[in-house]
């Protein structure tokens, strides 16, 4: 009996041993392994299948299975972390739904960890994505740790291309990422009245990413330390609308780059081929000089002219030589509707311009008013009522279009008034004001200092 039982306890170890040992070669542990804790998933998910209030106390939970989300729940504690160890069931995700409408559901006053999760292959955890109709959902006072991007990701995909994301909230929440991450922070699309305020967001590739949204508020973040770890051809930065954006505010953000980052082009806030964008009281530290503080673009790949830019009050420092950029890098274009007002950033431009061999280019409408600024460059073909008015222009760069602090070309009509120009005698020859352009040009009350030429007009035809 002795005998038989001791065979038998021989063939269990060898079971043990045998089944922990395809265990870790299914999950590709790699060194050192995470202890395996007991499994809280199974269990909250109980909860979150009722709805209603969850109170997590302030536990630590392991979870090994994506949480599914039902509508009207709200998940809160007083100091809980979920730590997202393995994926046992394949999942990208901690909190998601497959339900085809998710609305009224809060997550707030907890931590999180994902890096748990990085210690097998599949290393990429989204903290919330949802891909279908998304109403009335609040992400508030979450703290994020060690995540590879896509901390909250609403948007359409293949298998569900007509999802709608309305009233989304994320805010007061701490983000802190990995040393390379792999996407944006937050990624929106098709996404209406949403608000992201108050985050904080640590070194990141592309802190938020919108498109196809509109009726938004982008206020009071802190984005800092942006790098770009895809390649050098990637252009995300502090806040990108990649395209077909309405009706949003960017106001009231601290923007730095990594001091480090020149070796890709990335942009501290870029707005592209969108519409009634207003850019607002932001700081913006942009230390790349590859490339600028604020861009707006009409690109090649949408049919949309853009109109109705609000870009004022902002302070821009930092290595970048360009300020504020206007541009299309494609021919035939026109942006209309443009104020650049009262922004502070004494060594950097603001420039109006096509790129390399685009033509056809209108830049109507545009104000140019009460801003510190290096140089003011208007290069388009026939561009109507452009006002430059009121603004200190510094020649602080030694390597400006002809040495001159305001250059435009081609322009029908232009108001250039009340400028106060100062040459710094930093170069041969300063001109304060060079412009070509038909029409009447109404050029008058502007103060010259140190200045060689003080204005050149050209008739243009």
């Amino acid at each position: 009996m002795k005998k038989h039982s001791k065979s038998i306890l021989i063939i269990s170890l060898i079971l043990i041993v045998a089944t922990i040992a395809i265990y870790n070669r299914t999950m590709d542990i790699i060194d050192p392994p995470i202890p395996l804790g007991f499994d809280d998933s199974i269990a909250l998910q109980k909860l979150l299948d009722k709805g209603g209030v969850i109170d997590l106390g302030d536990k630590t939970y392991n979870i090994y299975h994506q949480l599914e989300l039902r509508s009207d729940t709200t998940i809160t504690s007083s100091g809980a972390k979920l730590v997202k160890l393995f994926n046992k069931d394949g999942s990208e995700y901690l909190f998601t739904s497959k339900r085809p409408t998710l609305k009224n559901v809060t997550i707030s006053n907890i931590t999180v960890d994902l890096k748990g999760h990085r210690n097998v292959l599949d290393d990429n955890t989204r903290f919330f994505s949802y891909y279908k109709n998304l109403s009335n959902v609040t992400i508030d006072n979450v703290t994020v740790e060690n995540t590879t991007g896509y901390v909250v990701e609403v948007r359409p995909r293949t298998d569900s291309p007509n999802g709608k994301s309305k009233g989304l909230t994320v805010s007061n929440c701490t983000i802190n990422t990995i040393d390379e991450p792999e996407g944006p922070m937050i990624w929106l699309l098709e996404s209406e009245n949403f608000v992201i305020e108050n985050n904080y967001i640590s070194s990141g590739k592309g802190q938020v990413w919108l498109a196809y949204s509109k009726n938004g508020l982008i206020n009071n973040n802190q984005f800092l330390n942006v790098d770009n770890y895809w390649s050098p051809d990637a252009h995300l930065g502090g806040v990108e609308l990649y395209t077909a954006c309405e009706n949003i505010t960017i106001s009231n953000n601290k923007i730095t780059s990594a001091q480090d980052s020149d070796d890709s082009y990335i942009v501290g806030l870029r707005v592209k081929n969108s519409n009634y964008i207003v850019i607002e009281g932001n700081e913006i530290q942009w230390d790349n000089e590859r490339s600028e503080a604020i861009n707006i673009r009409k690109d090649e790949v949408y049919d949309i002219n853009p109109t109705g830019f609000i870009v004022r009050d902002n302070t821009i420092t930092g290595r970048t030589p360009e300020g504020i950029q206007v541009v299309t890098i494609v021919s035939d274009a026109t942006i209309t509707n443009v104020e650049v007002s009262n922004n502070t950033m004494l060594d950097k431009s603001i420039v109006f311009h096509p790129t390399t061999n685009a033509e056809n280019i209108f830049y109507n409408d545009v104000v140019v008013d009460g801003n510190d600024c290096a140089q003011i460059k208007f290069h388009g073909l026939q561009s109507e009522n452009v006002t430059i008015t009121n603004n200190n222009v510094y020649a602080f760069n030694e390597d400006m279009t002809s040495g001159t602090t305001i250059y435009a070309r081609n322009l029908l009509g232009p108001t250039i008034l009340n400028n106060t120009i100062y040459g710094n005698n930093l170069i041969d020859v300063i001109t304060g004001i060079d412009i070509s352009y038909s029409g009447n040009a109404q050029v008058s009350g502007n103060e010259f200092r140190d200045v060689d030429v003080r204005i050149k007009r050209y008739k243009s035809y």
